[in-house]
């Protein structure tokens, strides 16, 4: 089973490729040198992720009969 940094890849995992892949373009299209954050009160930092939340399969939509993130 092919890994990266131990998660597993998307068929691996039994995802579907068409929500990760427009996932990953969603996020490299608002932040393309992955390196945003935002400082809360908290002076915690948190990643620009404008894809998590809808992340998951069950979550996502279809587009002219493809599943999207």
């Amino acid at each position: 089973m092919a890994r990266t940094r131990g998660q597993k890849t998307f068929l691996a995992d039994k995802a579907s490729v068409s929500v990760g892949a427009t996932h990953e373009i969603c996020e490299m299209a608002v932040d393309p040198t992955i390196n945003l954050a935002a400082q809360d009160d908290g002076d915690t930092f948190w990643a620009y992720e404008v894809c998590d939340p809808v992340e998951d399969d069950q979550y996502g939509y279809s587009v002219d009969g493809i599943r999207t993130s």
